[in-house]
């Protein structure tokens, strides 16, 4: 899988959770609008795809002694602060955040294991 294919995998993949986030949890609100909604993305997408590595390799000791439960905290970090210095996205409190993160984790995981396995 190339890098373009990968982006666009990752922006579909936080776009679906966007959509569930607001769907299943009440706490998690988006603006009404698509513009903003994908600015949310792209800057989602380009956390997962700029930030993400370079901060689980820095605190991969931490990963693998929790067996992988930090790299949960990292990725509720990132929404975090997502939803601190934008305004298309809000979170009431840290439940919400956290439903939200596992939210994300697992349309992530399963978006991208099914294009793994649709490119075999």
């Amino acid at each position: 899988m190339n890098l373009f294919n990968k982006i666009i995998l990752i922006a579909v993949a936080n776009f679906v959770s966007l959509v569930l986030s607001r769907a299943l949890l009440p706490g998690f609100h988006i603006t009404a609008n698509l513009v903003p909604a994908l600015v949310v993305v792209g800057i989602l997408t380009a956390a997962h795809i700029l930030i993400l590595p370079i901060v689980k390799a820095i605190l991969s000791p931490l990963i693998i002694l929790t067996l992988g439960l930090f790299s949960l905290v990292i990725n509720a970090l990132v929404l975090y602060i997502v939803d601190i210095y934008s305004q298309s996205i809000t979170m009431d409190n840290l439940a919400t955040l956290a439903l939200a993160t596992l939210i994300f984790v697992i349309a992530n995981t399963i978006i991208l294991v099914l294009a793994k396995l649709g490119t075999k």
